[in-house]
C-alpha cells in the first residue's frame, strides 16, 4: 500500500490539475462520508482536519508537523480509504481544490516519512505512532482496551493481568509496531514518559540502569529507589530531631 501511495502522491501533489485526470472517479464528498463511517479512517480524518488546519486555510507556507503526521495517519488507514480521500475528485468544488493546494507543500515530507514509517528501525514520535495505530480499526480497538484496562498502570501502581494481556495484544497489532519504541517529544496529551516507564518496568520487568554519581558502577531502578527512600527517611529523622532539640 505504501508503494502505491508513494507514486500516486508524488504525481498528485506535484500537479493538482494532472491529479484530477488520474485520480479515483469517486467524488470527495462521497469518499469523505465513506471514510468517516469507518472506525480507523474516521479517526484519521479527524486528525487530518485538526492537524492540517493551518495548511488547509493557507495560514502557513510550510508543512506543519501535525499536518505531516495527520497525512501519514490517513495513508495508514486500512483498505486505502485515506489515500482515496486524498486523491478524490473535487469535481470543480473550490473549497476542495483549495484544500488540496494547501497540503501540496507536504509532498516531500510525507513521501520521505512513508518509507521510514514502514521499516522496522526508524523511531517516530509517540503521537505519530498513536495516530498510525488509530487509523487501523483493529489497532484502535486494541488501544482502547489498553486504555480501559490499564488505569492502575498509568498512575504507577501495578500492571494487572488484564492490563498485561491488553499490552500484549496491542503490541501484536501490525500498526502498533512503532508504539513499542516511539519517542516522547512533548506533543502528547498525556504523560508519555511516565507511561512508557511504568509499562516497561511493571509489565515487562525491564531494569533501567542508572549511573552512580562517581560514574563507576550502575544501579538498577529498584536499588536507586531504596537508596532515595533511605536518604529521605534520614532527612526526615534529622529534621524531626532538630525541631524537638530546639524546643528544649
Amino acid at each position: 500500500m505504501f508503494i502505491r501511495a508513494s507514486w500516486v502522491l508524488s504525481l498528485c501533489f506535484a500537479q493538482s490539475w494532472l491529479c484530477s485526470l488520474v485520480m479515483s472517479a469517486e467524488y470527495c464528498d462521497d469518499v469523505q462520508d465513506w471514510c468517516a463511517r469507518r472506525i480507523g479512517c474516521g479517526m484519521a480524518l479527524q486528525h487530518f482536519f485538526a492537524g492540517c488546519k493551518e495548511n488547509l486555510f493557507h495560514e502557513t507556507d510550510v508543512c506543519t508537523t501535525s499536518c505531516k503526521r495527520a497525512l501519514i495517519s490517513l495513508l495508514s488507514s486500512e483498505d486505502d480509504a485515506g489515500l482515496d480521500f486524498i486523491n478524490c475528485n473535487c469535481s470543480g468544488d473550490p473549497y476542495c481544490l483549495e484544500r488540496k493546494q494547501g497540503i501540496e507543500v507536504c509532498t516531500g515530507d510525507v513521501l520521505s516519512a512513508i518509507h521510514s514509517v514502514n521499516d522496522g528501525t526508524t523511531v517516530v514520535s509517540c503521537t505519530l505512532a498513536k495516530w498510525i495505530c488509530e487509523a487501523d480499526s483493529s489497532c484502535l480497538t486494541a488501544l482502547e482496551f489498553y486504555k480501559s484496562h490499564c488505569s492502575k498502570l498509568f498512575i504507577g501502581d501495578k500492571c494487572t493481568e488484564r492490563c498485561n494481556n491488553s499490552v500484549t495484544i496491542l503490541y501484536q497489532q501490525a500498526k502498533a509496531q512503532k508504539l513499542q519504541n516511539c519517542a516522547c517529544d512533548g506533543s502528547e496529551l498525556y504523560d508519555c514518559k511516565s507511561i512508557r516507564y511504568y509499562t516497561d518496568v511493571l509489565c515487562f520487568n525491564k531494569v533501567y540502569q542508572v549511573k552512580n554519581f562517581n560514574g563507576s558502577n550502575n544501579l538498577s531502578v529498584s536499588q536507586l529507589c531504596v537508596t532515595l527512600l533511605i536518604a529521605s527517611l534520614l532527612w526526615c529523622w534529622r529534621h524531626v530531631l532538630g525541631v524537638s532539640c530546639s524546643r528544649r
